[in-house]
């Protein structure tokens, strides 16, 4: 017999707070991988950061709670207010911890607000 990383899953819409990095993130449904500590978050997912009110919505979210990275996959839709820009695309990776964020992919969208 081949031994499994343990998963804690949840089929059912799920909420979580990290007060230290000011993120809230909401999600359709989500799994935890451990000891990968890889968080994979599904269907309507949004990050918000409280300290900057910066915003990341995606259809999927990968992401590594130990190291902070994050990697956004499908419909990838970024919103600052300070200073105030719009970015779109199909794919984004960045760290939540230096609140860093690049977005890949053909036809990224950037929009800077006067």
């Amino acid at each position: 017999m081949g031994y499994s990383s343990p998963k804690l899953s949840s089929p059912e819409l799920l909420e979580i707070q990290d007060p230290l990095r000011q993120v809230s993130v909401f999600a359709n449904r989500g799994t935890l991988a451990q000891p990968q500590n890889l968080l994979d978050l599904q269907g309507n997912v949004e990050v918000t950061g409280l300290r900057d009110r910066a915003r990341l919505t995606t259809d999927r979210l990968l992401w590594n709670t130990q190291n902070q990275r994050i990697e956004a996959r499908g419909n990838v839709n970024y919103i600052q207010e300070s200073p105030a820009f719009k970015l779109r695309g199909p794919k984004a990776l960045g760290r939540l911890e230096e609140q860093t964020l690049r977005i890949d992919g053909p036809d990224v969208v950037t929009e800077i607000v006067p």
